[in-house]
C-alpha cells in the first residue's frame, strides 16, 4: 500500500488561495500564541526563580544570623569564663598568702602565750625564792635577837641592870628589823621590776606581730 492510500491528497478546492491564506493566518496565530505562551512561561519561571532565590537568600541570612549569634554568645561566655577563672586564681593565691600570714600570726601568738606562761611560772619561782629568803632572814634575825636577849640577860644577872647595854640591845634589834624590811623591800622590788620589764617586752612583741600601735597608757 502506498502513502496516498492512508493520507490521500486534499482536493483541489483546499489548494485555493483563500484557503492557503487562512491556513497561513492560523499558523501565524498559532505561532504567536506559542511565542506568547513561551514568554509567559519564561516570565513565570524567572519570577519563580527570583522568588526562590530571594527565599533561599533570606533563609541563609536567618541561619547565618542564628549561627553567628550562637557563636558570638559562646565566644562571649568563653571569654567570661576565662576572666572569671583568672580572677578566681588570683583570689585563691591571695587567700593562700593571707592564710599563711594568719598561720604565722597564730604561731607567734602561741609563742607569746607560751612566754607569758613561762613568765608566770618564773614569777612563781621567784616569789617562792623571795619568800624563802625573807623567811630565812626573819629566822636569822629572830635567832640573833634571841642571842642578844640571852647575852643581855646574862650580863644583867652578873653586873646588874646598866642602862647602856639595854639601849644597845634595842638598837641592834631595830637594826635587824630594819635590815629585814629593807631586804624584803629590795627583793620584792627586784621581782616586780623583772616581771614588769618581761611583761612589757612581751606586750611589745605582741603588738609588733599584730601590726597594732602599743598604747602609751
Amino acid at each position: 500500500m502506498s502513502y496516498s492510500y492512508f493520507f490521500p491528497s486534499p482536493p483541489d478546492r483546499i489548494k485555493s488561495p483563500k484557503i492557503l491564506d487562512l491556513r497561513m493566518a492560523l499558523s501565524q496565530i498559532y505561532k504567536e500564541h506559542q511565542n506568547n505562551l513561551a514568554n509567559v512561561i519564561k516570565a513565570d519561571r524567572e519570577h519563580a526563580k527570583e522568588e526562590a532565590r530571594t527565599a533561599v537568600s533570606a533563609a541563609i541570612d536567618v541561619l547565618h544570623d542564628a549561627v553567628n549569634v550562637q557563636v558570638s554568645e559562646a565566644f562571649q561566655l568563653q571569654r567570661n569564663l576565662e576572666s572569671e577563672s583568672r580572677r578566681l586564681e588570683t583570689l585563691a593565691l591571695d587567700f593562700v598568702k593571707q592564710s599563711r600570714l594568719w598561720l604565722d600570726l597564730v604561731n607567734q601568738f602561741n609563742d607569746a602565750l607560751k612566754e607569758l606562761g613561762d613568765i608566770e611560772n618564773w614569777s612563781k619561782i621567784i616569789a617562792k625564792d623571795a619568800r624563802s629568803i625573807v623567811g630565812t632572814v626573819q629566822r636569822v634575825s629572830g635567832v640573833l635577837e634571841e642571842e642578844s636577849l640571852g647575852s643581855s640577860s646574862v650580863e644583867l644577872k652578873e653586873t646588874g641592870p646598866p642602862s647602856m647595854p639595854r639601849k644597845s640591845m634595842s638598837t641592834d634589834r631595830d637594826r635587824l628589823t630594819s635590815a629585814s624590811h629593807i631586804l624584803r623591800i629590795n627583793v620584792y622590788t627586784f621581782v616586780y621590776k623583772t616581771l614588769f620589764y618581761k611583761y612589757y617586752d612581751t606586750l611589745q612583741h605582741y603588738y609588733l606581730i599584730t601590726d597594732n600601735s602599743m598604747p602609751l597608757h
